[in-house]
Order: C-alpha cells, then sequence, then structure tokens
C-alpha cells in the first residue's frame, strides 16, 4: 500500500513539473522572443529616420525646400514641403517611445532662406 501512494506522488509530481515545462516552454518563451524581436535600439530607429529624412529631400527648386528642426530629426535638414511624412511620424513615435524625449541637441544656427537650395533634384543647404 505504501509503495503504491509513493507511486502516485511521484507521478502526480512528474505531471506537475511537465506541466510547468510545457507552460514555460510555449507560452512564456514565445512571448518573450516577440518582445525581444520588437526591441530595436535607438541607434537602429536614428538611422531609418535619417534614410527617411533622405527620402523626402527631392526638390525641383529651392521653394520645394523646408527646413525641419526637432529634437528627434536634428538640425537642419531640409525636406520637400509637399512630402508625405507619415513614415516619418510613425519613426519618431518609435524614437520616442524606445529612446525617451530627450533633447541631445539645441537648433541654433537655423538655416536661412537664402541658404536653402535645390542641387540635383535634392533638398541642401548651403552656409555662406
Amino acid at each position: 500500500m505504501f509503495k503504491s501512494n509513493k507511486n502516485i506522488i511521484i507521478l502526480v509530481f512528474l505531471l506537475v513539473f511537465l506541466l510547468i515545462f510545457i507552460f514555460y516552454f510555449f507560452i512564456l518563451r514565445d512571448n518573450k522572443n516577440e518582445d525581444f524581436s520588437e526591441l530595436v535600439s535607438c541607434e537602429e530607429i536614428r538611422a531609418e529616420i535619417n534614410s527617411e529624412i533622405e527620402d523626402l529631400r527631392y526638390c525641383k527648386t529651392a521653394n520645394d525646400c523646408v527646413l525641419l528642426n526637432s529634437c528627434v530629426y536634428g538640425c537642419n535638414n531640409l525636406i520637400n514641403k509637399n512630402a508625405d511624412m507619415t513614415a516619418l511620424v510613425q519613426l519618431e513615435a518609435r524614437f520616442v517611445e524606445s529612446c525617451g524625449d530627450t533633447c541631445e541637441e539645441q537648433c541654433s544656427g537655423a538655416l536661412k532662406a537664402s541658404e536653402i537650395k535645390c542641387e540635383n533634384r535634392k533638398c541642401v543647404g548651403t552656409r555662406k
């Protein structure tokens, strides 16, 4: 009688251990992987922002260009005034969520209108 109770206790213990293992392996582990796959470094998001700004620099004339200054975008960025900024705004939100809304630099010395040009179909700033 004592031996069968001991076997039942061991069996229950093994079943509980197996259930905990299955729960961890299939549920908790998968969720952790998803969370980590969503995390990217601030530098990677910053690179995406810079790439998006570069794509928005198109122009025909200097009048197409506007100045884009912010903590997230940096200083003296020029983009097309009619550009679709949806992707850029989404990247800004990702950056602020992941990296915080900190200003590392103040945008002093902004380009003047006379320093904004359209060269080779790209908005550029020129300092005199």
